[in-house]
């Protein structure tokens, strides 16, 4: 590993933190007390590390009121302490530090730290959106348009999400293409659509890449081209799509796509089970209950059905009552 133009020396470099350290240097403090945290270059010690983040936090060192206000929440290094942890993301945060923003406006809206706080998390994404972080637009936008912890307000859901596109956030991206598909807030418009979708796709988002497949397959909003969407189907598996799988599982079956091996359907559909996909739980089950392309099984199908059953597929519960009367 190199340094900043000469080979990394993490010991060494704690012998150059010290001696900052002792010239009154806050980022010399927040930096070592991340490598007594982590074990870099020394022992792990936690304890001692706190010490470190507490000293640059009196120099008023934001990325410190932050990591300490994390290890006071987690209990890490230091006991859990709810109220001071609170109290040391407000530091950061009035310091303008967007990370802790972000953080703390994530940690509010999963719950993860402090209780559920929708309506806070709304205000804290908009603080860390306006000042440049794509993620918190990305959520905000979103918020926006659910209408969570804040009124639905899809002009604001679409005014943020362009905002983080312009930054290159893939997931907005394919969110605001979704918009433009469904006309939800806007003026429908598949063909800007597929635009937005096909810039998501480039940057390795599997979502866009299977819808891209099924609009070319269906001819929705553009011109059917069954090659084309085969190609994006296969990139979209590539890419972990449980529905690309699921759906050219389908294809196959429904041999609207040639295939060397009759039973490569298959395949594709137990791949889509694996992802969890209840849609494909269900068509295998109604396969093996029929025997249709696969031996009649009657007790593998009742195991598909439970499992599509247990995600909530209720034609999967119907079938599931149906064989066991």
């Amino acid at each position: 590993k190199k340094g900043d133009g000469v080979l990394m020396n993490k010991e060494e470099s704690v012998k150059y933190f010290k001696l900052a350290i002792e010239n009154g240097n806050s980022d010399a403090m927040y930096n070592y007390a991340l490598m007594l945290s982590k074990g870099e270059g020394v022992s792990v010690n936690k304890e001692e590390s706190i010490k470190y983040f507490k000293m640059a936090i009196d120099r008023g060192h934001s990325d410190a009121m932050f990591s300490y206000a994390i290890r006071l929440c987690k209990g890490d290094g230091i006991s859990v302490n709810k109220e001071e942890s609170i109290k040391y993301f407000k530091m950061a945060i009035d310091d303008g530090n967007v990370n802790a923003i972000y953080t703390y406006a994530s940690m509010l809206d999963t719950g993860d730290g402090f209780p559920v706080n929708k309506e806070e998390a709304a205000k804290y994404y908009k603080m860390a959106a306006d000042l440049g972080d794509a993620e918190s637009m990305f959520n905000y936008a979103l918020m926006n348009f659910k209408g969570e912890g804040i009124p639905v307000n899809k002009d604001e859901a679409i005014k943020y999400y362009k905002m983080s596109i312009d930054i290159g956030y893939e997931k907005s991206i394919y969110n605001y293409g979704l918009i433009l598909f469904h006309g939800d807030g806007i003026q429908s418009n598949k063909e800007e659509a597929m635009k937005y979708f096909k810039m998501a796709a480039d940057k390795g988002d599997p979502n866009s890449t299977y819808t891209i497949a099924y609009m070319l397959r269906k001819g929705d909003g553009v011109p059917v081209n069954l090659e084309e969407s085969i190609k994006y189907y296969k990139l979209a598996i590539e890419r972990g799509s449980g529905e690309a799988m699921l759906n050219y599982g389908r294809m196959l079956f429904n041999k609207e796509c040639e295939s060397d091996d009759k039973d490569e359907w298959i395949k594709y559909i137990k791949m889509a089970i694996e992802k969890g996909n209840m849609h494909a739980m269900f068509f295998y089950a109604t396969k093996l209950e029929t025997g249709d392309g696969v031996p009649m099984n009657i007790n593998e199908a009742m195991n598909y059905y439970l499992m599509a059953a247990e995600k909530g597929h209720m034609r999967a519960m119907l079938s599931l009552m149906n064989l066991t009367k």
